[in-house]
């Protein structure tokens, strides 16, 4: 029995007849159908647009083959970009490759004027996005602004080049040896340094502006001037480097090696140097203004002079370290350790130190106005002619302190221990003392006048140095008992 002929609907096509035959059928069939089309095209010539379009709509096949006639050229066109585009490719490739030999040709040569033939042949590579990895341009002295901008030359080694006033701009150095290069005055802003060894190289004046340079190794670079702002710089080494004057303003330097660095003069605005080494570097005149010092070391560094305020410096440590006339008000040392460490002239009006070690300071002629000192360690602290006005002493350990005519006007030293400290012509005036252990304190010519929590018990334990030093000026109802200090004139 002959099959029914079907009808299917296409969205574009409308409707037409399914019919299963052979394709050799079909291609008859279609072949006539072009056949007649072009016998009647021409009479349709001047006909109106409707009936073209009724025309078209009511050949189907006509369409179809006009498309795969238009979608066959369109593959072809298209095959034919792409085998241009490979071929294309294939010879950049060895064009490329020819001057990447040339390069290295030039390189090995040692002939004075090859420089400025491998600069002009990296820099084409540079501008067409080339990469350059592992290349080796060793000791090449290249001319004086060579621009390598967004240049790719990761594991290079530019070692002992001089590339002095260059553009390396967005560059991929990672891993590179620029180990002893001179790079004075030279643009690597937003470039990736990465694990690179800048070891002995002379960058001074440089621009390293959001630069990333974790892990890389800087000892004993020349690093002068140069501009570091809101670069990366964690986990680097630059021990022994020379950065005096540097901007390194909002700088993240966790974990870094600054061991005996001259920082002197540096900016650190803002930078994040928690964790950090810092042990006998040079930081006179430095600024570290709102910076943060966590679990910093500095000890035996040197901060003459140098602007700490604001900082966070919890749990750093700053052993033996000169902060003479260093600035660190309103900074936080809770924790701190600073053990030995030279604090003459030091400003630290409204810092917090709860809890530091300040065993044996010197902090003599400083001003610890409203500072908080509560339940440090103190003993054997050199506090004399220091102002300690309104400062929290709650429970720290004094023990031996020299606090002779200082100023503690105001102050809580509340349960704190005071004994066998030398108050000599010190100030107590308003200082609550409930609690405060006097026993072998030397308060001679001082001044309680106004304090609180003073007992007749806790006075009876101090002393004066001799029979013939002035007794304290005590509140009303306390009674001097003339005690004298055994052996020595201090308590």
């Amino acid at each position: 029995m002959p099959r029914k002929n079907r009808l299917r609907y296409h969205p574009y096509y409308g409707f037409s007849e399914r019919r299963k035959f052979g394709w050799s059928f079909r291609a008859i069939n279609t072949a006539n159908k072009i056949i007649k089309l072009l016998g009647s095209l021409w009479k349709y010539l001047d006909v109106p647009a409707d009936k073209w379009f009724m025309f078209w709509r009511e050949h189907a096949s006509v369409r179809m083959l006009i498309e795969f006639t238009g979608a066959a050229i369109i593959v072809s066109g298209l095959a034919g970009l792409y085998l241009e585009i490979q071929n294309r490719k294939e010879d950049r490739a060895t064009l490329n490759a020819t001057l990447l030999a040339q390069i290295a040709d030039l390189a090995t040569s040692n002939h004075s004027s090859a420089g400025p033939g491998i600069a002009s042949i990296m820099e084409l590579l540079a501008e067409n996005n080339v990469s350059m990895d592992k290349i080796s341009v060793f000791g090449v002295q290249f001319p004086v602004s060579t621009d390598l901008s967004f240049s790719k030359l990761a594991s290079a080694n530019l070692s002992g080049t001089k590339i002095n006033f260059s553009n390396f701009e967005s560059a991929n150095l990672f891993e590179a040896n620029l180990s002893g290069a001179f790079l004075y005055s030279s643009n690597f802003n937003k470039a990736n340094l990465k694990y690179a060894d800048i070891s002995n190289a002379n960058l001074a004046n440089s621009s390293l502006r959001m630069a990333s340079l974790r892990n890389a190794i800087l000892v004993r670079a020349n690093l002068e001037r140069a501009d570091f702002t809101s670069a990366s710089i964690n986990d680097a080494n630059l021990s022994h480097a020379k950065l005096s004057k540097a901007d390194l303003r909002r700088a993240t330097l966790v974990n870094v090696d600054f061991k005996e660095a001259d920082l002197k003069e540096a900016d650190f605005s803002g930078a994040i140097l928690s964790d950090s080494d810092l042990v006998g570097a040079n930081l006179n005149n430095a600024t570290l203004a709102f910076s943060v010092l966590q679990r910093t070391n500095l000890n035996k560094a040197s901060l003459y002079h140098a602007d700490v305020s604001g900082a966070d410096l919890e749990n750093a440590k700053l052993m033996e370290a000169n902060l003479e006339g260093a600035n660190l008000e309103t900074s936080s040392l809770v924790r701190a350790d600073l053990t030995r460490a030279y604090l003459f002239r030091a400003k630290l009006r409204n810092a917090d130190l709860s809890s530091a070690s300040l065993v044996a300071v010197t902090m003599s002629a400083a001003d610890l106005t409203s500072s908080t000192l509560a339940n440090a360690e103190l003993s054997f602290a050199n506090l004399t002619n220091s102002n300690l006005t309104n400062a929290v002493f709650s429970e720290a350990e004094l023990y031996a302190v020299d606090a002779e005519s200082t100023n503690f006007t105001n102050s809580d030293m509340r349960r704190s221990n005071l004994a066998k400290a030398n108050f000599i012509k010190a100030n107590f005036t308003n200082v609550d003392l409930t609690g405060a252990n006097l026993s072998g304190a030397n308060l001679s010519g001082s001044q309680f006048s106004g304090s609180t929590g003073l007992t007749q018990e806790q006075l009876d334990t101090a002393c004066v140095t001799d029979e013939f030093s002035d007794p304290p000026k005590l509140p009303e109802g306390l009674v001097w008992h003339g005690k004298i200090c055994p052996n020595s004139s201090r308590g």
